[in-house]
């Protein structure tokens, strides 16, 4: 026999599988006799059907394959509180080739129904991976007037990194530079300053054009630009020389207002400071260094500085151009440079006042007894060297005055005498 009740309003709930036999009985009042009962009504409860639906799922070329979890399916037909007493499994009906577009359905199996209220013949609707390509847009960047703008990708996934070196014309500086997007709200994209004319942006879901424009550089009354670092007190003992090589050019700031003098510095950007020293001459297009992307905002310069002997790899293949310059390394990179200038290297310092002496490696002896020598390079704290210690942006600005002043300045003005 089935089991159910009645409410008060006559409404019939079913509790367990089987038949109920149903009978009214009619009430009595003061005009006749009650507790008559009418015939009975055979109500048939059959068992509650249930229903496994497995989600559709989505993933791109590359993904790994989706791992299937219980969020991956629905159970319709459970009454009440009752749940499964066993949960399906759920499988690929083939292993899915993450490599190229296509389908794979996923079935379900193995559930169990809780009780004997349910048909055990569980109905299983299967769902479907989609593997989907992976979608590039494009980054355009129409030609400007009085200056260049590249982008290191012309074509980029959503999420990569897009580098825009800026480089205006002798006389003119960067007026304006945005990045649009009409896929994306609300149509600009965030550009990253990275300092020495470098921008970044996180490539959105849509097509970027980048526009910029020139001004001409306005003449200054006063010799040197007004100082923006808010970063750089005037008590602190490198303040001079970021002046120094911000009013000359040879270094800008991480931001408008930051110059962020205990960062590192890498050898990428070192030899880059000194490529436009030189004027950015044309050079080769390509270098020997297989870790030096084209197109990099370095490429041109390490590849002139390597095919004029300036710099050398860390290997005979690799650059590192990302890895920060050691104190020993832009000692070995300026001596390298003004030997090439054909500027006088023959001073050498002793290197043996210095407690750390022995750490410097052998190719660095020489440019750093010049450089000692020729006082771009002083010792820190106690007597030390420090030559494997990466150079920092307040220690590059101080050597780069030294040797722009020492060095560059007096050649640029015998040159216009």
């Amino acid at each position: 026999m089935g089991q159910a009740e009645i409410d008060q309003s006559g409404l019939l709930s079913t509790k367990e599988v089987g038949t109920v036999r149903v009978q009214a009985q009619k009430a009595g009042d003061d005009r006749y006799e009650g507790g008559k009962w009418s015939d009975p009504v055979i109500v048939t409860i059959l068992p509650a059907p249930l229903t496994i639906q497995v989600k559709d799922k989505t993933a791109r070329i590359g993904d790994a394959i989706p791992t299937l979890t219980a969020a991956d399916y629905t159970v319709t037909g459970l009454v009440g509180s009752d749940t499964l007493a066993q949960a399906p499994s759920l499988t690929y009906v083939s292993t899915p080739d993450m490599s190229k577009t296509g389908a794979v359905a996923i079935q379900a199996s193995g559930a169990a129904i809780p009780n004997g209220n349910y048909d055990p013949n569980i109905t299983y609707l299967p769902g479907v991976l989609t593997i989907q390509e992976i979608p590039t847009y494009t980054v355009t960047v129409p030609t400007a007037e009085n200056g260049t703008i590249t982008a290191d990708k012309a074509t980029a996934q959503e999420g990569d990194t897009i580098t825009l070196t800026v480089h205006p014309a002798e006389g003119y500086v960067l007026q304006s530079l945005t990045a649009t997007c009409a896929a994306a709200a609300p149509g600009t994209v965030p550009l990253q300053e990275k300092g020495e004319g470098i921008y970044t942006f996180a490539m959105p879901a849509g097509d970027v054009t980048v526009t910029g424009t020139f001004a001409l550089e306005e003449e200054e009354e006063e010799p040197w630009p007004p100082f923006p670092f808010t970063d750089v007190p005037e008590t602190m003992w490198y303040y001079d020389s970021v002046y120094y090589v911000y009013a000359h050019g040879l270094m800008n700031g991480t931001a408008a207002t930051l110059f962020s003098p205990g960062n590192p510095t890498t050898r990428g950007m070192l030899v880059t400071i000194l490529y436009r020293m030189e004027g950015s001459p044309q050079g080769a297009g390509w270098g020997p260094f297989t870790d030096v992307t084209p197109g990099a905002y370095y490429a041109q310069s390490i590849a002139w500085a390597a095919w004029n002997g300036i710099v050398n790899g860390i290997t005979s293949t690799t650059f590192a151009p990302d890895r920060n310059v050691t104190r020993e390394q832009m000692a070995a990179i300026l001596y390298r440079y003004t030997a090439w200038k054909e500027w006088d290297v023959s001073q050498q310092g002793n290197l043996f006042q210095f407690t750390d002496w022995q750490k410097v490696q052998t190719y660095a002896r020489t440019p750093l007894a010049w450089a000692v020598a020729s006082g771009l390079i002083q010792g820190k704290e106690n007597q030390r060297l420090d030559p494997g210690g990466p150079a920092t942006r307040a220690e590059v600005a101080t050597i780069l005055q030294r040797f722009h002043s020492t060095y560059v300045a007096p050649s640029a003005e015998e040159e216009t005498a």
